[in-house]
């Protein structure tokens, strides 16, 4: 049957917590040897604590997940560690009626993993928004901004429905850049009218707060 995304995300969590415990019996039974892991590990131990000392970690949103995993090969494996995750992770989704992507993206990598929406530097410890996504946004901001003025092609009104799109797009970047998110209420504000037409007349600091977002989302 069919599942609401809030009902999905919940669902989906218990085969999640399945791999999870799949993955941790893997590891404790197959511990890294390499000094480079090892050291990576006591680091962790001591900065985070115990739930943190681990070779993996995991996200899940609504039906995507992203995964990273420390890439080493156990000792008297043919597979290295991130491979052994996947196909653990594959046996999990397999055994729930879960279909995969056709292709599910993996890749080993030292530099820049995207997935869901954000680009992560493990090397770095450093999240960014897309390179590819800001511009979309970007553009997309400035739509609005022109709508909102009264002597060009929008006649100073905005899509309430285009609004709530943007609006949904912002609140994922305020999660790399949290300053976003003071800037959303005016648009918020039109989201939520109870006004029947699309196109509505927009409060008058919304074109200036998402200028504010624009200012973010070029910045460094």
């Amino acid at each position: 049957g069919q599942a609401y995304p809030e009902k999905f995300q919940r669902l989906i969590l218990v085969p999640i917590r399945e791999v999870v415990a799949r993955w941790t019996a893997f590891d404790l039974a197959h511990p890294p040897t390499d000094p480079f892991t090892i050291n990576w590990l006591e680091v962790r131990l001591a900065k985070l604590g115990a739930a943190q000392a681990v070779l993996y970690a995991i996200l899940q949103y609504i039906d995507d997940s992203l995964a990273s995993t420390l890439n080493d090969t156990p000792e008297g494996l043919l597979e290295s560690r991130g491979e052994a995750h996947g196909r653990i992770y594959d046996e999990v989704m397999a055994e729930a009626g879960i279909a995969l992507a056709p292709e599910p993206k993996r890749a080993d990598t030292t530099g820049e993993v995207e997935g869901l929406g954000v680009c992560v530097d493990a090397v770095g410890g450093t999240a960014s928004y897309p390179v590819s996504k800001a511009e979309r946004l970007r553009q997309f901001i400035l739509q609005v901004i022109a709508d909102c003025d009264e002597e060009g092609e929008g006649g100073g009104k905005v899509s309430k429905d285009s609004l709530e799109s943007l609006v949904g797009k912002e609140k994922w970047l305020a999660h790399l850049a949290p300053q976003v998110a003071r800037h959303l209420a005016s648009a918020h504000s039109v989201v939520r009218s109870p006004c029947p037409v699309d196109r509505v007349k927009p409060p008058k600091g919304l074109a200036a707060d998402q200028q504010q977002v624009l200012q973010v989302l070029d910045s460094d």
